[in-house]
């Protein structure tokens, strides 16, 4: 793969849990269950409902551990997930801003926010497009 960093999107559909008003228990739903383990290495009963707001909070602070034990000077801590908060902030207006002391990533010395771009479009959008219709 080189130095290409890539992505593998799936979709997955079951008509027949849908016409139900129970949770859904399907195996899209052991897909999901088994995705979320594989990432941060964490079981949780709120991983039932990850609509819920206590799994938006289980999911936050696990993400925050292992962002700090990944950016930790340290190489004592085992880092057992590998889902991590991305190093920034967002202003109420949106605006995206390197948090203090976070300019760098610390394995890397690659910045976090990256140059600016003249174009928030990738030169080969238009022929990605063009494969997919």
């Amino acid at each position: 793969m080189g130095a290409n960093d890539t992505k593998i999107a799936m979709g997955a559909y079951q008509p027949y849990r849908l016409s139900t008003k129970e949770p859904v228990r399907g195996q899209i739903h052991g897909l999901h269950m088994a995705l979320w383990y594989e990432h941060l290495r964490k079981l949780d009963k709120s991983f039932l409902e990850p609509e819920s707001l206590e799994f938006v909070r289980k999911v936050n602070q696990a993400v925050e551990e292992y962002w700090n034990l990944y950016a930790c000077k340290s190489l004592d801590n085992k880092l057992l997930g590998h889902l991590l908060s991305y190093p920034i902030g967002v202003s109420s207006d949106g605006r995206v801003k390197e948090l203090a002391g976070l300019e760098y990533f610390s394995d890397t010395k690659g910045r976090v926010l990256g140059p600016k771009s003249g174009s928030f479009l990738p030169f080969s959008l238009p022929k990605f497009c063009n494969l997919i219709v």
